[in-house]
């Protein structure tokens, strides 16, 4: 190969490699991704779709049909998921298809488009070194669609993937993007952002680091990041001119009642994927001071800021869930990766030929290892959901069906799986917890307020709660009667008694016969 030219530059070229070392490898780069594929697709397209994404699913689908969101939908987070939730059912109605199967086929459609534009970034920057830049490939198909396991298809994972160009970029020469791609790029990684307003942070970290590395004020101003900024400025526009709703409903709602999902800090400290993080990034820090991995500095030190991001974002959400590490988790992941690529490369050209074999082998391990977990997790839910799903379907057969839950499972998924609907505007019980954190029960001998006790969020909720359960006349009703999250289930709150203190709730109850317990929920079923 000619002195100066990267393996990619002579494929571009049209020039094969002379050496049939370097056929070997590319054979090799295919295999890998082909088998991380094989591994983490099937089981992202099987598994039983997570709650949140089943709800946005749902939802979605309700807004095409006339619904409004923050008057028909009550939900505290911003909007820009739901308009991206309407394209999968939009598409799985005009094909006759399923909408979750059309969402997890999109989700993996864009692992797939990231990490092409993504490698053709890194390719135009130089943000590998010499390192073939086709050596992200199979480090982001195992960030996308092996370690999100249950996770797939959250909000979390697609940030991930839609910023990946955007940090492959900002760690390579910046100025050789082309302005088009440049936008592109911009374009995807502001759409992640708009996401949560916490996302914001990554760009914030990504372009300090730009600016500590390069000292030239020009870049901060490049189409990338301009497009990247622009994107979430015009989504919190859109939000106060479309969705007046939003600010006068549900951020007063949000902060009312959501920090009733927060968990101690020790806990979210000491959550497994935390830990499991942190000696991740420390690792990627003091891997790439290698002489051997010195091709990989740049991209090393971009991923491990973004990780690090990741888990400041993580901490200022208290809630401890664990989808909300995954950026932080892959991108620490891509970023150790391809420093160990380099080192592997740098060793291979040194004699010891096994180096890149070990180090895709540790790769297959890894994957296959994790979505046997993943695999396990899923057949627990699914245990627990699959009566309720069929229960769903052999009684509702389409009709509305209600959870009285603080959890959001089981009732997404199984309105998705069973063909239920879910006409409600609250999709579970979420302000009870926050609404209940400084109540004490010794001052009133009772486990909740009174209607006449109620203050003005309490009451609404209380009330539209009962509306539409008299509206709609639910098939089914299923009471959760798992833990409930702090202090519902400690000071003894029975979602029967506390809805009972409604007239028109009693009322309703007497149209239902108790039909047992399902997978610890009471069963309720409507005789006319």
């Amino acid at each position: 190969m000619p002195d100066g030219l990267t393996e990619d530059a002579v494929l571009r070229r049209g020039r094969a490699p002379a050496r049939p070392a370097v056929v070997s490898a590319a054979l090799g780069w295919w295999a890998l991704c082909e088998a991380i594929v094989a591994i983490g697709l099937p089981f992202d397209l099987t598994k039983l779709i997570h709650h949140d994404v089943a709800y946005y699913i749902d939802a979605g689908g309700r807004l095409l049909d006339g619904a409004r969101l923050y008057r028909d939908l009550i939900e505290v987070n911003p909007p820009v998921m739901y308009p991206l939730a309407m394209i999968p059912v939009a598409l799985a109605r005009a094909l006759g298809t399923d909408a979750v199967t059309m969402f997890n086929l999109l989700i993996a459609a864009l692992a797939f488009a990231s990490t092409a534009v993504a490698v053709r970034v890194a390719t135009i920057t130089r943000a590998t070194g010499a390192l073939p830049a086709r050596w992200l490939a199979p480090l982001a198909l195992f960030a996308f669609l092996v370690l999100p396991g249950l996770n797939f298809g959250q909000r979390e994972h697609i940030l991930a993937m839609l910023l990946l160009p955007y940090l492959v970029a900002a760690s390579g020469t910046v100025s050789a993007l082309p302005r088009r791609l440049g936008i592109v790029i911009g374009l995807m990684a502001g759409l992640g952002m708009a996401l949560k307003p916490h996302f914001a942070l990554y760009l914030i970290v990504t372009e300090a680091i730009v600016w500590l590395r390069d000292r030239e004020p020009r870049e901060l101003l490049r189409p990338a990041v301009i497009a990247a900024a622009f994107v979430p400025v015009l989504a919190a526009a859109i939000t106060v001119a479309a969705l007046p709703e939003y600010l006068s409903f549900i951020v007063p709602l949000g902060r009312a009642v959501y920090g009733g999902y927060e968990s101690p800090l020790a806990l979210v400290v000491w959550q497994r994927d935390f830990i499991f993080v942190v000696p991740l990034i420390a690792a990627l820090l003091l891997v790439r001071r290698r002489p051997a991995a010195s091709e990989a500095a740049r991209l090393g030190l971009m991923f491990a800021g973004a990780a690090l991001a990741g888990i400041v974002v993580f901490l200022l959400q208290m809630k401890g869930w664990r989808y909300q590490v995954m950026p932080a988790i892959s991108f620490a992941s891509i970023g150790l990766g391809m420093v160990v690529a380099a080192m592997a490369a740098t060793a291979a050209s040194a004699g010891s030929r096994n180096a890149p074999a070990l180090a895709s082998a540790i790769l297959l391990v890894l994957s296959a290892a994790l979505t046997m977990g993943a695999a396990s997790d899923d057949r627990a839910i699914k245990a627990e959901a699959t009566p309720l799903i069929e229960l769903a379907r052999r009684e509702a057969r389409g009709q509305p069906i209600l959870f009285l839950s603080t959890h959001l499972p089981y009732a997404f998924p199984v309105v998705n799986e069973s063909g239920a609907t879910w006409p409600h505007h609250y999709h579970h019980l979420l302000p009870l917890p926050g609404l209940y954190g400084d109540y004490d029960p010794a001052k009133t001998g009772r486990p909740f307020r009174t209607p006449a006790e109620m203050g003005p969020v309490e009451a609404q909720f209380f009330d539209t709660v009962i509306n539409d359960a008299v509206k709609h006349a639910p098939r089914l009703i299923f009471v959760d009667r798992r833990r409930q999250f702090p202090p519902i289930s400690d000071l003894g709150l029975d979602f029967i008694a506390y809805f009972s203190q409604d007239p028109r709730f009693v009322e309703l109850l007497t149209h239902y016969r108790a039909a047992g317990e399902i997978s610890r929920h009471d069963v309720l079923i409507r005789v006319n």
